[in-house]
Formats: structure tokens, sequence, C-alpha cells
């Protein structure tokens, strides 16, 4: 079932689209685009085609019916003879074999026992799933990347059926995050994103060791409006405060939120210089933080779960961190080093 590929020539190109240039013919695909090279490839290998008129849509979301056609055919294209079990999934649809062949090897289920959704779009955890059912399916030993990420500051907001995928495609380098370390497990995929996963799926396939190259998408921070950096620090903020559960106890909850911030510290540079190290902002996305900012970036989470709290030490040069009540007792919250507890802070 394994597509061997001869990479000879393959293995000399590199995986970065910046050094070197591709030649797909697509109008609307620069050839210093950074997934021009990955275009290109998964044209050549018959993985993916244009939309029509010279173009390839690289910007296009991916939907899950188009996503399990692109699997077919790199698994290419067995036959089925399947019955197909879902009512919105119409037997004369250009996908309706590679979902069939997909539902019935267990790489991909339906969003519930009679529909698939053929048209609603795949978000990347759900595509790293995927991957990883597909690889366990047919017993792929997909080799580890000469150089794979350590650690993703998202890692929390990946769903637990999704937890094995993503380890799977970031430690081969099939995934990876962003410059800013984080994964983006809700985010949805688009045809460009598509075309170098598919790319570097085949190629580790083929028993390449992959070479992790993360594209730089760091935003100019200096032109980001204050109300826009607080309007991403709080969707931060409410993505953690969504999965902490709602029937732990006071402790336990906000001791997981603590968690959670005090992880971003660590993806963070200790500074008491700079226009963010004392903001939210500066904890979940610029990546400077002091105790300040972390405080703010826990009471900022805190705020979200419904918790009031108060900042002790503020604007003094000391260890800052939260008061509040939990369980119906005065405790604590330190966002800079993950605690949380009950009566004073050892630093009080």
């Amino acid at each position: 079932m394994k597509r061997y590929i001869c990479l000879v020539l393959i293995s000399v190109l590199c995986i970065s689209s910046v050094t070197c240039a591709a030649a797909s013919g697509y109008t609307d695909v620069s050839e210093t685009a950074w997934y021009a090279d990955a275009v290109e490839y998964v044209t050549d290998q018959g993985i993916m085609q244009g939309t029509g008129n010279g173009r390839f849509s690289p910007d296009e979301i991916l939907t899950r019916a188009q996503f399990v056609t692109l699997l077919y055919r790199l698994a290419d294209s067995p036959q089925t003879d399947l019955s197909m079990q879902f009512a919105d999934v119409d037997a004369s649809a250009y996908y309706a074999d590679a979902v069939a062949w997909a539902n019935e090897n267990g790489i991909v289920n339906g969003t519930t026992a009679s529909t698939f959704s053929p048209d609603s779009t795949i978000i990347r955890e759900q595509l790293a799933a995927i991957l990883c059912r597909y690889a366990n399916t047919y017993n792929l030993q997909l080799p580890t990347a000469k150089n794979p990420v350590d650690g993703l500051k998202d890692t929390w907001y990946v769903s637990v059926y999704a937890e094995e995928g993503v380890q799977l495609v970031w430690r081969t380098g099939i995934m990876n995050g962003d410059s800013q370390h984080n994964f983006g497990p809700k985010v949805a995929v688009t045809r460009a994103e598509a075309a170098d996963v598919f790319m570097r799926l085949d190629r580790c396939m083929s028993g390449e060791s992959l070479t992790v190259s993360v594209r730089n998408t760091t935003p100019n921070y200096a032109a980001m409006s204050t109300e826009s950096k607080n309007a991403q620090a709080l969707a931060v903020a409410r993505q953690i405060a969504s999965v902490i559960p709602a029937d732990y106890t006071d402790l336990e909850r906000v001791s997981m939120a603590a968690q959670i911030v005090s992880y971003y510290c660590s993806f963070c540079n200790y500074t008491m210089e700079g226009a963010d190290y004392r903001t939210p902002f500066g904890v979940f996305v610029k990546g400077e933080y002091s105790c300040a900012g972390a405080t703010r970036a826990l009471g900022l989470v805190l705020d979200c779960m419904g918790y009031q709290w108060t900042h002790v030490n503020e604007n003094q040069y000391g260890h800052q961190w939260c008061s509040l009540y939990m369980d119906g007792q005065l405790g604590f919250a330190d966002g800079q080093i993950g605690l949380a507890g009950y009566g004073e802070h050892w630093a009080a």
C-alpha cells in the first residue's frame, strides 16, 4: 500500500520553501510562497489538483470530503465495493469511494452514526488524528524528524481524541507549530497547509527523516494597537477557561489555570523591559513576562472563570500573585510558578 517513491533527487531538496523555487504553473502560487514547493510536489504526485482556471486557491479552507479524498489518493485509490452508510454522502459524489474506504478501515469516523458532514471544515487536530489512524491502520513506521519540536504552548488545548495524533505529527515533522510555538489545534486547514502536510507525509512514508522548518509568523508587535493586544490575550484566556472542568473544586480549577499560565511563562523571556512584559499579551502571545505579567495573565483567566481576585503587591518591586476565595476559604494563585492553595502565599 505504501507509496514507494524514489527519493534520490528529492532528498537533496530543502524542506524550506524559501531556499528553492517552485514551478507549479498556478497563477495564484508565487515561486517565493512558503508553500510553493509543496504545491508543486503534490501536483506532480497526483495527490492534489488545481481548482480550475489555472488556480490552486491556496487560502481556501479544506473540507472533510476533500481531505479524505487526498488521503485516498495517497493510498493509491484502492478499489472498494463497500456500501455507503452515511445519508449525506451520495454514491455518485466524487468523494464517495474515499469516504467508504476511510470509514471501513477505521481511519475516519462520521460526525454521527448516519452522517459524515462532507462539507464541514477540517481543523488541525482532526487532521493529525486521522493521519495517526492512517499510520496505525497500515502499520507505517514513520521516522522521527532530525530536529523534532520539544514542546508547544497550546498542547493543553488539544482534544483527548487527538493527543496521539498531534504527538505523532510533531515528532515526525509532518505538522509543525508556528514561530510562536503554537500548534493551533482548532484552526481550520487551508489547501496550502494541506499541500505541505501531504508532501511531508509522503516523504516520511518513504523513509525520509524530515527537517523541521518553522516559517516565521511573528507579527509586528510594535504596530499592534492596545485593543488588538487585549483581544488576543482575552481569546487565549477564554480558551484556557473553557477546558477547565466545571465539576472540579475551586482549588483544583484554579490550580489547573495557574499551571497552564506557568507553562506559557516557560516559553517566555523574563524581563523588566519592553512594552508588554507586565501584560497578559506578553505572556500568552509575545513571549515576554514578569511576575506582574504572569499575575495579570492568570487574573484574566480567573475573570473568564467567574472568580473575583486581588492583585497582591501590584506595582511593587517584589513577587506578585492573585488572592481569592476558593471553596469558601481565602487562598492564593501564582501564575509564574503554577501554584494555588488555601491560606497565605509562601512569599507573603
